[in-house]
């Protein structure tokens, strides 16, 4: 018997030199599975929304009902309308802190413009446009007189929050239309009708973002401002442009709240601007600019909102909410930080 016999009846023969083993390919498989999700946020969302939401139907079966889910979609549909136009800034380079505020201010303007008799399409209209004021004014003082994004949307946000309580001496506006209150209350064959606001918000961002020249703009702004300029971009009008925008859509989810919950609520949306931004974050957009996705965003609004939801069936006290979101933020960045090097260095050896 000849030692290649010898070989195949001990397990088959031998692999030739450089030629790779069963294993080997698995590793690859899986190493190259690990990299794609690392260089591929909405994947790494996908798997974390599987896993934790297998964790919590373990813990509660009423998780995965649809009562349940439909719940945990309308809770996250003003904060995803919000985080859409925060996807922006972030893109362009920028951050507003002021959203919260800003959205509270947009649902007091139009509670206040109905209980002066307005009818509901004006008073929207004047909600929509104080947003897009303060937009205005926040996206000149950074475009224009060159004030850091950072110092003017916190002072905004008590800026905006002190108006909040002025105009309203502290006290929720009620009662409003019951028309009013079934724009935030009603549903289109069990679908409320604010998570249809909030996917048409989504839909129409996407495509701004993907397929059109401003959101080519927009990405190379928040790339190289430099570079931008000299390529023809308008960096001002495209900074203005993202803050008219966060302006508007914290304005139109402020008025989402007040529907839904039929009061002009002067003190809501406090703290909302942490939860807007962990999303976006989450999500894969970069604190650095030019990086960032619609789908990313939603997927981030949704992690959180499912991690918001599961706290209460698992019978967790709500306070470990700002621990566990603290948490996820950090990792978010953290990975985002490895993602960026990991994707230089792919970049230096191509």
């Amino acid at each position: 018997m000849t030692p290649t016999d010898k070989s195949a009846r001990r397990g088959g023969a031998r692999p030739a030199a450089g030629e790779p083993t069963e294993q080997a390919e698995g590793e690859r498989g899986i190493g190259a599975l690990a990299r794609r999700a690392l260089l591929s946020p909405e994947i790494s969302l996908v798997l974390a929304i599987i896993v934790l939401g297998t964790i919590i139907q373990i813990q509660n079966p009423v998780f995965l009902k649809f009562d349940n889910l439909i719940l945990v979609f309308k809770a996250a549909s003003a904060t995803f309308v919000m985080a859409v136009a925060m996807t922006f800034v972030l893109i362009s380079g920028g951050i507003d802190l002021s959203v919260g505020s800003m959205s509270a201010l947009g649902g007091v303007s139009a509670a206040m413009a109905l209980t002066a008799g307005f009818p509901i399409p004006v008073a929207i209209l004047i909600g929509l446009l104080v947003g897009a004021g303060i937009g205005t004014v926040i996206g000149l003082l950074v475009s224009w007189a060159r004030i850091p994004a950072l110092i003017v949307t916190l002072g905004a946000l008590y800026v905006v929050r002190g108006i909040d309580l002025v105009i309203t001496g502290g006290v929720q506006i009620f009662p409003l239309p019951e028309a009013y209150k079934f724009l935030g209350q009603g549903s289109f064959f069990s679908v409320p009708f604010l998570i249809i606001y909030a996917v048409v918000v989504g839909i129409a961002a996407h495509v701004a973002l993907e397929n059109s020249k401003y959101g080519f703009h927009l990405r190379a702004v928040g790339g190289n401002i430099a570079a931008a300029r000299a390529a023809g971009i308008n960096v001002r009008r495209i900074t203005l442009s993202v803050y008219i925008l966060s302006g508007t859509c914290a304005a139109l989810a402020g008025m989402m709240i007040s529907a839904r919950t039929a009061v002009g609520d002067p003190a809501s949306g406090q703290g909302t601007e942490i939860a807007v931004i962990s999303s976006v974050i989450v999500g894969g957009a970069s604190l650095f600019g030019a990086v960032g996705s619609i789908t990313g965003t939603a997927l981030g609004v949704l992690l959180i909102a499912i991690i918001q939801n599961g706290l209460l069936l698992m019978n967790i006290s709500s306070y470990w909410q700002f621990v566990v979101l603290g948490v996820v933020v950090i990792g978010a960045v953290a990975i985002d930080s490895v993602r960026r090097q990991r994707v230089w260095r792919t970049k230096a050896t191509t």
